[in-house]
């Protein structure tokens, strides 16, 4: 089942999760249905899943854990205190427990109980760097440095070069006004070439503010010289020139330098593309684009974010131009995919952004693919394939969407109305009354092209389905409607 999924194929993996003979499906199975689908972009469906199978075996650690992974990347607190509890209940002698406890507490802002959740862990595990620096944090929030510093001694005695203690010792140091030793823990984690970028860009943040902004940005520039390096840094550098000028005029020199390593040119120039889109620096998208065009395609990462900056300048032409040799890509992804859809729409294209859209279906899925199903479903709702349509509105959270993709949901979702009526009368009623409630609901609609354009084909398809003289009357009145 985890190849199948990793190889795109998820209706073969979720098959594999169900082998023959078993009287009841074991809970590990059940997990990676869920895991399954959020693949396919149904991460409350998934959550609910797993929420059952721990309904069913209380007692069932590694679904527990799954929830609390979840509920905290989607900010449901009292979920995810729940959650950690759970784990506390089933594994009160071990400290991964006993850490989501604490980081539940402290996201709660109950502090006290934080740090002492934090405690118990180390006292189990006194090796638990994740419950060392969380503890040492709130002291420091609290200024209390006195204890947070003999949490990092310790720690760094046991794990001197570990990243997020480095990083840490960094907050201190700083809170301290210590700056040399700050900026020596800050050169230690930027000549690391296996550090996580996550713990040097909280010591950055800790310095840039900091009396010694300028020496942290020299210690990023000479690092960058170096033959090895580590491949979050060049990113780092790009994005400190930017705020350091608050501007992006520098950035093609920076992009330049940082291109003389593969993964670190890749990752500064993703960033750089995020900064356009953020400032709407297009001069400098032109100016890169024409000094480094064989090295932004060459990764489908940066290849991509250009088409998407083009988009939003707008030039859905020059986007859809720069993103045009995708079928000869062997690493074509489906957000790459998306973006070029919605340029063709926007240029009239929608026969082509189609052909886009399903073929972006067939790749692996990613975080795009729950879009790029919504306009699959309104493609088969317009061409009348009600049946397939509802598939694929079946895979998709409602609640989880944001407005666009809401209304454009219920736009295919009234389209399919008669067809899911089964010819009954009602059916164009409730059509009609779909359509007109998303309409008062979602007024932009008819200012947009691409919401525009399916509600017109909307009307169309209502009408048809329905026939007769009282559908071709509501449907010239219904496509002249404004607001």
């Amino acid at each position: 089942a985890i190849l199948l999924t990793l190889a795109g194929q998820l209706d073969e993996a979720m098959a594999a999760c169900h082998t023959p003979g078993w009287s009841q499906q074991p809970p590990e199975l059940r997990l990676r249905e869920a895991r399954i689908e959020t693949q396919r972009g149904r991460h409350e469906h998934a959550i609910r899943m797993v929420e059952q199978v721990v309904a069913d075996d209380p007692n069932f650690y590694e679904g527990w854990q799954l929830l609390a992974d979840w509920y905290i990347a989607t900010s449901r607190l009292d979920d995810f205190e729940r959650a950690a509890d759970q784990l506390v209940r089933i594994a009160p002698n071990t400290a991964a427990p006993l850490v989501y406890l604490g980081e539940a507490m402290r996201r709660a802002k109950r502090f006290k109980e934080a740090r002492s959740a934090f405690r118990r862990a180390l006292r189990i595990e006194p090796d638990n760097i994740h419950a060392a620096t969380s503890l040492a944090e709130l002291y420091m929030d609290d200024q209390r440095y006195d204890k947070a510093s003999a949490i990092l001694t310790d720690v760094r005695r046991r794990a001197p070069l570990d990243p997020h203690a480095v990083s840490c010792q960094v907050q201190l140091a700083v809170a301290l006004e210590d700056f040399s030793n700050a900026l020596s823990c800050f050169r230690v984690l930027c000549g690391d070439p296996h550090a996580e970028g996550e713990p040097i860009n909280r010591a950055y943040e800790q310095l840039r503010e900091s009396k010694v902004s300028e020496a942290m940005s020299f210690i990023l520039e000479e690092t960058i010289e170096k033959d090895k390096i580590n491949p979050d840094l060049g990113a780092l550098w790009v994005y400190d020139g930017a705020f350091r000028q608050q501007s992006l005029h520098g950035a093609p020199k920076r992009l330049a330098r940082c291109f003389r390593h593969d993964e670190v040119g890749d990752r500064a120039a993703q960033t750089f593309l995020s900064l356009v889109l953020e400032t709407h620096s297009f001069r400098e998208l032109r100016i890169v684009m024409d000094q480094h065009e064989h090295r932004l395609r060459r990764n489908v990462a940066t290849w991509g974010a250009v088409g998407q900056a083009l988009a939003e300048i707008p030039d859905h032409a020059g986007a859809v131009q720069w993103l045009s040799d995708w079928e000869s890509r062997n690493d074509v992804e489906p957000w790459a995919l998306l973006q070029l859809s919605v340029s063709l729409r926007e240029l009239g294209q929608t026969d082509e952004a189609y052909r886009v859209i399903w073929i972006g279906l067939q790749l692996p899925p990613d975080g795009s693919t729950e879009s790029l199903r919504f306009w699959a479903a309104v493609d088969l709702a317009i061409d009348g394939d009600a049946d397939a349509a509802i598939e694929q509105l079946s895979y998709i959270d409602f609640d989880s969407l944001d407005d666009l993709y809401k209304c454009l949901f219920c736009l295919a979702d009234a389209m399919v109305a008669i067809r899911r009526a089964r010819g009954e009368p009602a059916g164009f009623r409730h059509a009609k009354q779909a359509l007109q409630e998303t309409a008062t609901k979602y007024p932009w609609l008819f200012k947009l092209r691409q919401t525009h354009w399916v509600y017109q084909h909307a009307t169309e398809r209502i009408s048809q389905d329905a026939g007769g003289v009282g559908a071709a009357i509501w449907k010239r009145f219904a496509k002249r409607r404004k607001a």
